[in-house]
């Protein structure tokens, strides 16, 4: 293994991978805040798909709103789970989940 390859290899683990796919273009996500995340807060999207997220702060709303998120994956996260991690630009409230 090159010296190069190695350090590489080392970097990726100490700041961590980034998302294979990861896009600037804008997202929209819909779904509900869940409890559990450590740094940041987790959601939960219609499809059942967890995602941690950053930005716009969603700790105000009560686990259980349905959300619309719009926001923008990162392409390397500073929150503590392994899911991928969406910087939110924009929030809509819709109504209580049943």
């Amino acid at each position: 293994m090159s010296k190069k390859w190695f350090f590489l290899v080392c970097m990726s683990f100490f700041f961590g991978f980034p998302i294979i796919g990861h896009s600037q273009s804008p997202v929209l996500l819909r779904g509900v805040v869940v409890p559990g995340g450590v740094v940041c807060p987790l959601f939960r999207t219609e499809s059942g798909d967890l995602v941690s997220l950053t930005g716009l702060s969603v700790q105000g709303f009560a686990p259980g709103i349905l959300m619309g998120l719009q926001g923008r994956w990162e392409a390397q996260s500073v929150c503590m789970q392994a899911y991928p991690t969406l910087r939110v630009e924009h929030i809509s409230v819709k109504e209580p989940k049943r």
